[in-house]
């Protein structure tokens, strides 16, 4: 089981897990277009999620989940659905171009949990 998940496959975060695989890692793997997120799990020998809460409940703790999305209401939208499904420990590290205040603000909002 592993303890890393990434959401979001498009140029970024695609180029991302084929980084993070060659460093030995095999993350759980979603994106909202499910069959990039099939082919490239495919490719990379890694665990292709159905959703982004099936991709954090198949995580054994301490969990990651690192997203790779645009900035905006889907990492807002994301961000609360992900963390819902996180406990003390975990880390969700927002990878995208969010503008650094959002982030800030989320990081603030979540230290509590």
């Amino acid at each position: 089981m592993t303890n890393f998940a990434l959401i979001g496959l498009g140029k970024m975060g695609g180029n991302m897990a084929r980084r993070l695989v060659q460093g030995g890692l095999r993350p759980i793997l979603f994106d909202q277009d499910l069959a990039l997120t099939a082919s490239l799990a495919a490719e990379l020998g890694c665990i292709a999620a159905k959703s982004p809460t099936d991709a954090a409940t198949q995580l054994a703790g301490p969990r990651v989940v690192w997203l790779m999305l645009p900035s905006g209401q889907v990492t807002e939208d994301m961000v609360s659905l992900v963390s819902a499904h996180l406990q003390a420990g975990d880390v969700l590290v927002d990878g995208g171009n969010s503008f650094y205040k959002d982030a800030m603000r989320r990081a603030a909002g979540l230290e509590t949990k």
